[in-house]
Parts: structure tokens; sequence; C-alpha cells
């Protein structure tokens, strides 16, 4: 179960460093 899960887990840290980035151009 591991081999899908970490796919899954790289894809969440990417749509949240992109969630991070869109915020911290909203501030600026």
């Amino acid at each position: 179960y591991l081999i899908p899960f970490i796919p899954h887990v790289i894809l969440n840290v990417d749509m949240a460093k992109k969630e991070i980035e869109v915020d911290w151009d909203k501030d600026f």
C-alpha cells in the first residue's frame, strides 16, 4: 500500500505549495 500512497502525498504537498504561493501573492 505504500507505493500508491507515496505519490498521493507528493501531490498533496505540491498542491499545498501552490495554495501557499497563491495566498502569498494575494498579500502583495
